[in-house]
């Protein structure tokens, strides 16, 4: 947001620039996984419901490669665990979700 301001020393004008506040779900998708409610970020039921169904494990990967976007390795390297365990977890979570919603 700018801000123009008479300046009284100088009698001209001038821009100042305020700061917006940030957006929620820029701050929803970076915060910890475990401080995470999935029902302020989604409102779609069906979605809800798919996500509630997931183990714990899976939802965090899904956080992880998904919604902050790491690559497996990384997140593989911070959970302790192969990046194979990573990429087998992650994919039942999302036929697990497909399958939830109806796709195939």
């Amino acid at each position: 947001m700018y801000l123009n301001v008479l300046d009284a020393d100088f009698e001209e004008e001038k821009i100042n620039t305020i700061a917006d506040a940030p957006m929620d779900f820029i701050e929803e998708i970076y915060r910890d996984q475990e401080d995470i409610d999935y029902h302020e970020i989604f409102t779609d039921k069906e979605v809800l419901e798919a996500i509630s169904a997931l183990t714990d494990r899976q939802k965090q990967i899904i956080h992880e490669c998904i919604i902050k976007n790491k690559e497996e390795e990384l997140v593989a390297k911070d959970l302790g665990i192969t990046k194979q365990a990573i990429n087998k977890i992650k994919q039942a979570a999302l036929n697990k979700l497909r399958k939830q919603i109806g796709g195939k």
